[in-house]
């Protein structure tokens, strides 16, 4: 769950505060818990919703979503047509720590915005009831994110042909 948190605040020690909270909240409500629910799932509900509650907290939250507010009704990254599948087996072939470096990497609305749909699977109505934003902004930041996502994967597939290709032969 500490890797939950750390995908959703920069230091490691708001990701502390984060999950002490989060299980605070998970001894709290475990009276509240059906016998039929998942519980790694339901404390990772919690785990994201406290990440969540904590970067409201945040004054300058808004402040990265205002700026984009306007565009995505606007523009929209070039991605919406093309097929995803092709650049996500490419980003597979990267090693998992590189990949969630770009992932955290991105502008910050985006890479939350990235982190709630793709990883904790919420969709974008969920999404913009929970961060206050329009879900064509969810969509745009999702699409944002994607499309930075697929520059950088193609830029570290080609530096590793290029570098493979540079090693000197051995006999």
């Amino acid at each position: 769950m500490f890797a939950v948190c750390m995908r959703y605040v920069d230091n490691e020690d708001e990701a502390f505060d984060i999950l002490n909270e989060s299980f605070l909240k998970v001894f709290n409500k475990l009276k509240h818990l059906k016998s039929n629910t998942k519980v790694e799932a339901w404390i990772r509900r919690i785990v994201v919703n406290t990440a969540l509650d904590h970067i409201r907290k945040n004054k300058s939250y808004r402040k990265i979503f205002i700026k984009t507010e306007k565009l995505s009704h606007f523009e929209s990254p070039n991605n919406e047509t093309d097929d995803i599948s092709e650049w996500w087996i490419s980003a597979l072939k990267i090693p998992q720590e590189r990949f969630f470096l770009e992932i955290n990497r991105l502008p910050k609305a985006s890479c939350l915005v990235f982190n709630l749909f793709v990883i904790d699977d919420i969709k974008h109505k969920e999404i913009a009831k929970q961060l206050g934003i329009s879900e064509s902004t969810s969509r745009w930041h999702l699409s944002n994110a994607r499309e930075i996502l697929k520059e950088k994967v193609k830029n570290i597939i080609n530096n590793e042909i290029v570098n493979e290709q540079q090693q000197p032969k051995r006999y």
